[in-house]
């Protein structure tokens, strides 16, 4: 896994995908499938950043997974919505990975 300061990035097809996908391995924390296509922006990026480590599904020892804090794009708005996913662990890897606007330089 990254670094927990590490931050990733998914568009918006890949984010649904990630979510069907944490839906269909009863992953604790998943997002509402019709209100994320609903409101998503559909050529938004969305900011993913990493907070845990986490191995249990509806109370059951499962494959090690990353609950994720989102900063979800959505229509209209420049504000980002936070959202709270599990994603698979080699999924999550394959991600690309995004600087933060201080590692950027800015303040």
């Amino acid at each position: 896994m990254t670094q927990p300061s590490e931050y990733k990035a998914a568009n918006t097809m890949t984010l649904l995908r990630l979510n069907r996908q944490a839906v269909k391995a009863d992953y604790n924390r998943t997002l509402d499938q019709k209100t994320l296509k609903k409101h998503l922006d559909p050529a938004g990026v969305h900011v993913i950043r990493p907070m845990m480590l986490h191995e249990h599904a509806g109370g059951l020892l499962v494959a090690p997974h990353v609950r994720c804090l989102i900063f979800l794009k959505t229509v209209g708005s420049m504000e980002p919505v936070e959202g709270w996913l599990d994603i698979d662990l080699k999924e999550f890897n394959k991600l690309p990975s995004v600087k933060t606007a201080r590692e950027n330089g800015v303040q």
